[in-house]
């Protein structure tokens, strides 16, 4: 019963897409990412591709609410700027 209820309030704030509006990031005074603008519905698929340290993880990171951007907003549905409880995250280990 605990479940469904969890499930039932995860996809009442999924209900809205995922909109990002000028998301901006700074780290050890560069700019790591600079005003991202993104809309995705649900249902809907996105990869995130580019060169080492060009900002994919942290952008995901922002998405999740595991750090904070500098300017801009995250809104999934009806959640804003908030961490997602119901998101999985598994960062990437360099082998290398």
């Amino acid at each position: 019963d605990r479940d469904r209820h969890s499930a039932a309030r995860m996809n009442s704030t999924l209900r809205g897409p995922l909109r990002v509006d000028g998301v901006s990031v700074s780290a050890g005074g560069h700019r790591i990412l600079d005003g991202v603008d993104l809309t995705l519905f649900p249902g809907e698929m996105c990869a995130l591709i580019g060169p080492s340290g060009a900002g994919k993880s942290t952008l995901i990171r922002v998405l999740l609410g595991l750090r904070d951007a500098d300017g801009g907003s995250v809104r999934w549905g009806s959640r804003t700027n908030d961490r997602f409880p119901t998101a999985g995250y598994v960062p990437q280990v360099d082998a290398l």
